[in-house]
């Protein structure tokens, strides 16, 4: 997915347009860009939101995302 993202916003930079941001859901383990919420313990899912604690770090897809638009090389 993340490939396929990079891909069609790589054939818009070609046409000269500028991407002005990318906008995630902060707290989400999957877009978060600042912070995502882990389960307090992982072996054993609870109930949200009274067993989640919100950590710094960069959700997975967000992880992937800019890695691969650092491989196209697009800020």
């Amino acid at each position: 997915m993340a490939r396929t993202l990079a891909d069609r916003i790589s054939q818009f930079t070609r046409k000269n347009y500028r991407i002005m941001a990318v906008i995630g859901a902060e707290g989400s383990p999957t877009c978060g860009i600042n912070r995502v919420g882990r389960w307090k313990d992982p072996h054993k899912k609870g109930r949200f939101p009274d067993d989640i604690v919100f950590v710094e770090g960069r959700g997975v897809f967000m992880e992937e995302f800019q890695k691969t638009l650092s491989e196209l090389k697009i800020k």
